[in-house]
């Protein structure tokens, strides 16, 4: 079961039983166990539960958003981001009536914004009413979103009783919203503002958005409503229920059950349908709500409702609105899948444009910007059957009042120019009738003026008047004249159109076979007539052509036919490949073919055509062909993938056995290394050991250092001393000599200086040696005067 986040404002909730939704869900068939309720106590907790993938979908009820803390939360940076990833993740989310953010807008502008969405989205406000009653209005739904499934499933919803309904609680709406982009979002109910506008009150998410949003003005759960309602909680919650399982209540299959056990373990929605509620399955597929339907084994195509169904789907399948897929029970020696249906490949750009289109109306009035555009592909629009657009008379007023001050003129005439006023003519002829002022003025003006023109513009006129009704024998007349005297071959690809437009009017296949002879010749060799859009009208008229031969059986047309059907098989090949190749510098692509809506329009318009000319499904067989050779490439290129896995494998079971020799080779090394890393640490071991001895070698190196400086330092003070003394001594002797010429002192003296001479030399120096040799000779000089004295005594 999907689980349900609601928020709710508690202050609402605490005075007025209304504003407590959950008895209304349980109404609905919804488990209040998977509903988990969020007030402004744990809003905070929603963004983990969000993450945690649990919900399904986030409601907002009625003014939860003007609570202070809930408001804060949900426009916060980091619950927006949960937020967005949750909704790109398939989840729903609901908004209903807020007044809070309407009451922002009343008074700024740029408040009131629902900036809690993601922004490619666009900038949505909530819009005030002003001064107006909640009951006055209206609901209205477009053509284009009549179809949206919640409006039509489970309930079929009808907007007059719903207004009613509103009425009677006491208002249709308090406020509408803005700034809704056409192209992200489609308007489910509005209301007219009075001046041409539109007010939208209920808008839901495009089926081509990755996310599944819608918003409300509407106060539907408070009002308890219980018709619109829970057709879009269902929408919300669930998506949307395409595929409608149809099985025979009568016989079980273990294989169908496990089917359906593993699309909803998918949360894949689907209907289960039995035979009894078979008509309202034809109900819900006649409103467009299924377009898958599944046949289970053992259905009995004999049964009566069985055969009214297939009666009945045979129509929708061949027209590419149903797809119809088969299980077969038994009977043959494999079982059969097979698929119906037809995918109409052109009706996927089909909706898109007629969103762009209608959003060019509203802003510039004129398609592609240009009138004659304008009204060519409102001509094409009006061949194509699926299209959903309103273009209707009130539409065609804004093109009216595009050029009705500067282009049309009282006489009727567009700018006085034959051309732009034949598609005035059928514009007017079309939307305001064939016999409205309008008409009649402009049917004179063509009818004074176009014998005066070129035989071209004659042509064209009347062809209008032809394809109108307006003096049709008249006119077929004088086409077939002007025609008659044309030489083909000389023709252009625009006066081919003219004139092959003009046998299919006049009905005339010798003039069609001449036509498309020539046009055979004027194809380029890309298979082109000029360009994609002149190519585009060829074909309709081709496929026209060809339908006319076959509705009306006229005899020997096989060839030209055939020539016909070659042509525009090879040139709707081309066209297809053109898809998306944007001429000129408008800003964004917008339409697939030279983004302009007007070949965008004939492209698939003759894509239709082809699709209702052929009775097969070409689309769905060449796509299958084509997913076919795909799975053949893949298996082949799995099988090439399994054979490099096993070689790899071989080439790894050689490379694990060089591992292994690698590893005990490793093994070896890291030992050695090993051994090297302890022989290391014993060196480094011993290093510190000599580099401790060295440090105590050094201390004791310092120590002795030490003791040689103190005792150097004590000869010092000793030689000192000694060079003191004996200085003093020497002087003193000296003295006693020079005063009393002692030689006893003397001889004293030098015997100390013979005795101690190296000492004195060391300490005192030369001088002292010079000075000791003085005294040695002084002595000698002394002896021998001595000894002469002695002598002269004695003689």
């Amino acid at each position: 079961m999907s689980k349900i986040a609601l928020v709710q404002n508690q202050v609402y909730m605490s005075y007025a039983s209304k504003s407590d939704v959950r008895p209304l869900l349980l109404k609905f068939g919804y488990d209040t166990h998977n509903v988990s309720l969020y007030t402004s106590h744990n809003i905070k907790k929603l963004k983990n539960d969000m993450a945690a993938e649990e919900i399904s979908a986030v409601i907002f009820t009625s003014n939860s958003l003007k609570e202070a803390t809930i408001r804060e939360e949900v426009f916060s940076g980091d619950f927006r981001d949960t937020f967005h990833s949750f909704l790109q993740r398939g989840k729903g989310c609901l908004i209903f009536h807020q007044m809070g953010l309407a009451d922002e807008g009343y008074h700024d502008e740029n408040a009131g914004t629902y900036d809690f969405l993601p922004a490619a989205l666009g900038r949505i406000r909530a819009i005030k009413r002003k001064g107006e009653a909640p009951t006055a209005g209206d609901f209205k739904t477009s053509r284009m979103t009549a179809a949206h499934p919640v409006l039509l499933y489970p309930h079929q919803v009808n907007p007059s009783s719903l207004k009613q309904f509103c009425i009677q609680k006491k208002g249709l709406y308090w406020h509408y919203l803005d700034g809704v982009a056409p192209a992200e979002w489609d308007t489910i109910l509005f209301d007219e503002d009075g001046e041409g506008g539109r007010r939208p009150l209920a808008i839901s998410t495009r089926d081509t958005s990755p996310y599944r949003i819608m918003l409300t003005s509407l106060n539907l759960d408070w009002q308890k409503d219980e018709g619109f309602l829970p057709n879009i909680l269902s929408y919300i919650i669930k998506g949307k229920c395409q595929t409608a399982v149809i099985r025979d209540p009568d016989y079980d299959s273990i294989g169908f059950d496990f089917f359906l056990a593993v699309l909803k373990s998918r949360n894949f929605r689907y209907e289960l349908y039995e035979y009894s509620s078979l008509e309202e399955f034809r109900r819900q597929v006649k409103r467009g709500t299924h377009t898958v339907v599944v046949l289970g084994p053992h259905v009995n195509p004999d049964a009566e409702e069985v055969r009214n169904t297939y009666a009945f789907l045979k129509n929708d399948i061949s027209g590419g609105r149903v797809k119809c897929v088969g299980i077969e029970a038994a009977g043959r020696d494999f079982k059969q899948f097979f698929i119906s249906g037809r995918e109409k490949f052109a009706l996927n750009y089909l909706y898109d444009m007629e969103i762009n289109i209608q959003q060019e109306l509203n802003m510039h009035g004129l398609i592609d910007g240009s009138f004659w555009a304008t009204v060519d592909t409102f001509r094409y629009l009006r061949q194509i059957e699926d299209t959903r657009s309103e273009f209707d008379n009130k539409t065609i007023q804004k093109v009216f009042q595009k050029v009705q001050e500067k282009h049309i003129e009282d006489n009727g005439s567009y700018d006085g120019l034959i051309a732009p006023t034949i598609s005035l003519l059928w514009l007017r002829a079309v939307f305001t009738g064939i016999h409205s002022e309008g008409t009649r003025r402009t049917v004179e003006w063509i009818k004074e003026h176009v014998d005066a023109e070129e035989d071209r513009e004659q042509i064209l006129a009347y062809s209008m008047f032809v394809e109108l009704g307006i003096d049709s024998n008249s006119s077929a007349g004088k086409l077939q004249s002007l025609i008659g005297a044309k030489e083909l071959k000389n023709a252009n690809e625009i006066e081919l159109i003219y004139y092959l437009r003009a046998a299919l009017l006049l009905k005339d296949p010798s003039l069609a076979k001449a036509c498309i002879s020539v046009l055979a010749e004027r194809r380029s060799k890309e298979g082109l007539w000029l360009d994609v859009s002149i190519s585009a009208t060829v074909v309709n008229l081709l496929l026209d052509t060809i339908k006319m031969l076959q509705e009306d059986v006229i005899e020997d047309t096989e060839e030209l036919e055939a020539a016909a059907e070659d042509m525009v098989f090879s040139t709707i090949n081309v066209i297809q490949k053109n898809m998306n190749r944007v001429q000129g510098n408008r800003e964004e692509v917008i339409y697939p073919w030279e983004n302009k809506a007007n070949t965008t329009a004939k492209c698939i318009c003759a894509m239709l055509k082809l699709d209702k000319l052929i009775d097969m499904p070409i689309t769905e067989i060449v796509q299958s062909l084509i997913n076919h050779s795909n799975d053949i490439n893949r298996t082949g290129t799995d099988k090439m993938a399994l054979q490099i896995i096993e070689d790899f494998k071989s080439e790894a079971r050689q490379s694990s056995n060089r591992n292994e020799e690698l590893k005990k080779e490793i093994r070896n090394l890291k030992n050695g290394v090993r051994n090297e890393k302890e022989k290391l640490k014993e060196l480094e071991r011993a290093k510190a050991k000599q580099e401790r001895t060295i440090d105590n070698l050094e201390v004791e190196n310092k120590e002795y250092a030490d003791q040689l400086t103190r005792s150097a330092r004590r000869s010092i003070t000793v030689q000192y001393a000694w060079s003191s003394w004996i200085i003093m001594a020497i002087i003193a002797i000296w003295a006693m000599i020079f005063f009393n010429g002692n030689r006893a002192a003397l001889d004293a003296l030098l015997t100390f200086y013979q005795n101690y001479s190296d000492i004195i030399i060391l300490t005192l120096g030369v001088p002292a040696g010079a000075f000791g040799t003085y005294f040695i000779l002084e002595r000698s000089v002394l002896s021998k005067r001595r000894s002469g004295k002695q002598h002269s005594r004695a003689g």
